[in-house]
């Protein structure tokens, strides 16, 4: 006994000045993670409202023009309304509440949107904006993918407990500790650098009259038969491995991703009321972004640092585009996390983050037309040969917030007005 104790003092006298002034000394660290903010559908439901007062646009997503109503999405709180009659002064009208929205399609006089599980149909006329319809529980949702979407700095979170109720945000949380982590981080998933795309996969669309939607991986779709709205007329059921379905679509094709990160592609036909596969299993590995103009794909992929594609789908077994020269007509990579793209039947357009550039290329061909150089642009939006753009001025410039208009003529862009939409961006952005 008395070795035992002789030998406890010995180690505590050697060890203690170590731990207490060497290399054992114990530091304080701090652990940055995100956790889950909960909430129910009813308390949701009870907050979507349009208002007359205009709100600071922080976040912007995509554009809808009306006339001269342009609507702007802002991801995960609702849409703005502007008057931009005169889009040197844009007039800002009013914001949309909608909590959980990130995305928004016209059809005709009517603006489709999405909230978490719901959509929203609201009627644009002469009296102004009116909620007409909300379908309750048509789309699929993954708080993930909630996390994805927005600029969050850290990669770290804790898995959401759908017991709770629905995830309607991400609150980041830091924690002080010693030696082991705190209660929850060990818990944390960390996400993938190469598939952070930042996007919110895309789970309706427009065909025409119907539109369609994703939900528990089956497709959906709609018609506008009568005045009460309009009524489920087929469901499609896709067999996968996979938890969800990603949607894209352009002209009379429907893209259909098995994979919620886009890592599987599946492209079916909608023609005479009905779907047919007619390419599947190309893996792009993180599909941003997809346009067709009734003969020519655009793609935005988002690995290898941000790479564009356009390519001719016809006769081509899908998975070897890229090797196919007759197929491929344009491909650009290393461009950045933060790229937009959009095409018609006669252009093809897309922005650089690296080079901070605006390019346009004719897609028959992959020759390049024009290029300009631009500040950080957040949004594209195309109709007829005008192009709407949201960003700053430049890298040196990133005080304010823009909407720049540009006439596209003789092949090239030819700027036709710039208006302020945020003064104070700089501080928003940060």
């Amino acid at each position: 006994m008395k070795r035992l104790f002789s030998l406890i003092s010995l180690t505590l006298t050697f060890f203690t000045p170590l731990i207490l002034f060497g290399k054992g000394k114990m530091t304080t660290s701090y652990y940055h993670y995100y956790t889950p903010i909960y909430s129910t559908l009813e308390k949701i439901r009870n907050q979507y409202s349009i208002g007359e007062t205009s709100v600071e646009i922080m976040q912007p997503g995509g554009m809808e023009l009306v006339g001269s109503l342009l609507l702007i999405t802002e991801k995960n709180r609702g849409i703005h309304i502007l008057n931009i009659e005169n889009p040197d002064t844009p007039d800002k009208r009013g914001f949309i509440s909608i909590p959980g929205h990130f995305r928004m399609v016209r059809r005709g006089n009517q603006i489709i949107a999405d909230s978490y599980k719901d959509l929203l149909i609201f009627e644009i006329n002469d009296k102004g904006i009116s909620l007409v319809e909300i379908k309750e529980n048509v789309l699929s949702y993954n708080p993930v993918d909630l996390f994805y979407a927005m600029d969050n700095d850290n990669t770290n979170y804790e898995p959401p407990d759908l017991e709770k109720g629905l995830v309607i945000d991400w609150e980041l949380t830091v924690s002080e500790y010693r030696g082991r982590l705190p209660h929850g981080a060990e818990q944390c998933i960390r996400l993938p650098a190469y598939s952070l795309l930042k996007e919110y996969p895309l789970r309706f669309d427009v065909f025409g009259d119907s539109f369609c939607t994703c939900s528990e991986g089956n497709l959906m779709i709609y018609n506008k038969q009568s005045q009460e709205g309009d009524s489920q007329v087929k469901e499609i059921e896709y067999n996968t491995i996979y938890e969800d379905y990603r949607l894209y679509r352009g002209g009379y094709y429907s893209w259909i991703s098995a994979d919620v990160r886009g890592y599987q592609l599946n492209i079916a036909s909608w023609k005479d009321s009905d779907f047919n596969e007619i390419a599947l299993n190309w893996s792009p590995r993180n599909i941003a972004e997809i346009h067709y103009n009734g003969k020519y794909i655009g793609l935005r992929d988002g690995m290898n640092w941000g790479q564009v594609y356009l390519f001719n789908p016809e006769n081509l077994p899908i998975e070897k585009f890229y090797s196919e020269k007759e197929s491929l007509k344009y491909h650009a990579e290393n461009l950045g996390n933060n790229i937009q793209t959009v095409l018609t039947s006669q252009f093809f357009v897309y922005s650089e983050e690296q080079n901070r550039a605006l390019y346009l290329i004719n897609p028959s061909n992959g020759i390049m037309l024009d290029q300009i150089s631009t500040g950080a642009l957040y949004s594209l939006h195309i109709q007829d040969n005008t192009l709407l753009t949201i960003g700053t001025h430049s890298e040196e410039d990133d005080s304010s917030l823009y909407l720049q208009i540009y006439d596209i003529t003789n092949d090239r862009f030819n700027q036709t007005s710039e208006g302020v939409l945020s003064s104070d961006w700089n501080n928003h952005d940060s």
